[in-house]
């Protein structure tokens, strides 16, 4: 007999992968209307730890999406290819 007070749960798999290109997409959307955005605004924008947005944004620059032109407080974002 089956326990009617017992409820199967059951795990959902959500793919980083997909979760990854939306937030690289956002970010490269944010990127596009404010070139001089900052990562702490990025941050709060995307919910996202600054761990997170720096990390995204280090991979970016090493794949050519992005580069930073001028220095850390008064530079802006370069978007070199939204290709990929």
């Amino acid at each position: 007999m089956k326990n009617l007070n017992y409820v199967e749960k059951q795990a959902v798999k959500i793919d980083t992968n997909d979760t990854n290109n939306i937030n690289e997409k956002n970010l490269l959307a944010l990127i596009s209307e404010n070139p001089k955005v900052t990562q702490e605004q990025l941050k709060h924008d995307l919910n996202l730890s600054l761990a997170t947005i720096k990390r995204m944004i280090s991979k970016m620059q090493a794949d050519g999406l992005v580069k930073r032109e001028g220095s850390s407080r008064k530079g802006k974002w370069i978007l070199i290819s939204t290709n990929k």
